[in-house]
């Protein structure tokens, strides 16, 4: 039986739910290379989810939570707050959505200087 594993606090700010939609909007069009250093896994007991459904939204439906940033693709309910799954394998600790991507500041960093970076323009001949 699923469970939610997911709970909808003010834990993180706009700024930072901004960033991580941005996030998920952006890597559809940067290199691969991008996700290279991101890891997803539990901050307090480093489970790493295996892309299954394992978290279920207050409206029933359950998904992979870290293939939408933590948005139910049912209802559009952002989740800031990610429960680890039942033991032995998780931990049922709850954690800010966030903290389950290491190394996402790098990341970010690095969309900002390809942001920065003026686009060639074609040259006309």
């Amino acid at each position: 039986m699923t469970q939610s594993y997911l709970r909808k606090s003010g834990k993180a700010g706009p700024g930072k739910v901004c960033m991580i939609a941005i996030f998920f909007y952006l890597n559809r069009s940067l290199p691969l290379n991008f996700m290279d250093s991101l890891k997803i896994r539990c901050p307090k007991c480093k489970w790493e989810p295996d892309g299954k459904p394992y978290w279920q939204c207050s409206c029933g439906h359950v998904w992979d939570t870290f293939t939408t940033g933590g948005r139910c693709p049912a209802c559009q309910k952002v989740w800031e707050d990610t429960c680890c799954i039942y033991p032995p394998a998780g931990c049922l600790q709850w954690s800010p959505h966030l903290d389950w991507y290491e190394h996402l500041d790098n990341i970010l960093l690095e969309i900002r200087e390809v942001i920065a970076t003026p686009v060639k323009k074609p040259v006309e001949e």
